[in-house]
């Protein structure tokens, strides 16, 4: 929850003379004593905005974000160096914790020296300690880029298993466990109709659905305390609707009732939560031997089939919402600012197509005489026959 400036000028007031103790509301404790990575991140936390948390003085980053280093620190950094003070902590200790963690998770323990790095330079920045002892720890692994893409089996098999009938009954099926089950397959086929992101799709609210414009805007502006359903990068996008993602929405809006969210959860009357659809995915990869099957490589894929047919990068840094790529061209990005709909529009209908080709075995390089409609529906498509996947 955002506070006021006048509250965070005060916080921040207050941090100045005294150090925050853990579970006290008043601390005595001088100024010049030594000071810990665990009061340090307190005071970072209670002087940055509730809100969002500035990184390198212009980045920032979503109250989402902020949870999850929050988890990070008192999972891994707390218990064993919370207490020590921060001008202590050399570079063999911290490289410590970071081998034993590398040991099971290297990547996470890449993350976990970053966020270490950041609490301790921003003590050292703003006065609080004279040096950071631990400056300069490599890290275990070099990251490399994500480069997963779906082939067409994988494809047609992710869209077969999303359309298989539901039986109330089977495996313990409930009625009401059906009703969540159908959003989150349609959550999920958005992702791959669309190429937008997890928690926007997840999030998505009716109000923000033109049904008859057939557009779905992404708004940048959070609702009330929620920020869930926003862009990440800040900027209203404005998603034109194909005729099969149309389909899709117009059936999640029916079957969401009086919903307020495209995509409701059944069990606590919100959103549909991103993890919900993380683990459906897993689940679902586990059973059709779909290796990484997640919601951002499905992104990267959309993002690839669309550049394979004829899509120009521009054009799919407007459809991805990717305002670097788009920046780049500075005539675009000062000149020429708006919502690029007939881009976005073209891009999608040619990435549609080239789906229905994928789902009905067919090829973009097809002649003319076999290559399938340019708009086929979500219905004639479940209608026609499909080879069973592997795993159904």
């Amino acid at each position: 929850m955002a506070r006021s400036a006048g509250t965070r000028s005060a916080a921040l007031t207050c941090t100045t003379t005294t150090l925050p103790r853990l579970g006290r509301s008043k601390s005595s404790r001088p100024w010049n004593a030594p000071v810990s990575i665990r009061k340090s991140r307190l005071r970072l936390q209670r002087s940055a905005n509730a809100s969002t948390f500035g990184l390198r003085g212009t980045p920032r980053k979503t109250c989402e974000a902020w949870k999850l280093e929050e988890r990070r620190y008192l999972l891994h950094l707390d218990p064993t160096l919370g207490s020590q003070p921060a001008e202590e902590i050399t570079l063999k200790v911290l490289a410590k914790v970071r081998d034993d963690l590398a040991a099971k998770t290297p990547i996470e323990s890449n993350r976990v020296v970053a966020l270490f790095q950041r609490i301790v330079n921003w003590a050292r920045l703003n006065g609080v300690i004279e040096m950071n002892r631990a400056h300069g720890l490599p890290k275990v692994v070099a990251e490399k880029r994500r480069e997963r893409v779906f082939t067409d089996n994988e494809i047609r098999a992710l869209w077969a298993a999303l359309y298989e009938p539901l039986a109330i009954g089977e495996n313990g099926l409930t009625a009401f466990d059906a009703e969540g089950l159908m959003a989150t397959r349609c959550a999920v086929t958005l992702l791959l109709l669309t190429g937008q992101r997890r928690s926007e799709v997840a999030a998505a609210r009716v109000a923000n659905v033109d049904l008859a414009r057939r557009v779905w805007t992404i708004p940048a502006e959070r609702v009330g305390r929620d920020r869930e359903g926003t862009s990440k990068n800040g900027l209203r996008h404005t998603v034109c609707l194909s005729p099969m993602a149309f389909d899709v929405f117009t059936l999640a809006i029916a079957s969401a009732g009086r919903s307020p969210f495209v995509f409701p959860s059944h069990k606590t009357h919100s959103a549909l939560r991103g993890d919900s659809i993380t683990q459906f995915l897993d689940r679902l990869g586990t059973r059709l031997k779909i290796l990484e099957l997640g919601a951002h490589n499905l992104r990267r894929t959309v993002g690839q089939r669309m550049r394979i047919a004829g899509v120009p990068v521009d054009h799919r840094a407007y459809v991805l919402n990717h305002v670097d790529e788009a920046k780049s061209k500075v005539t675009s990005w000062n000149y020429d600012p708006g919502d690029h709909v007939a881009e976005k529009l073209a891009a999608l209908t040619k990435w549609e197509a080239a789906l229905s080709a994928v789902l009905l075995c067919e090829t973009t390089e097809s002649s003319s005489a076999t290559r399938a409609p340019d708009h086929w529906t979500a219905a004639e498509l479940h209608a026609r026959p499909t080879t069973s996947p592997a795993g159904r």
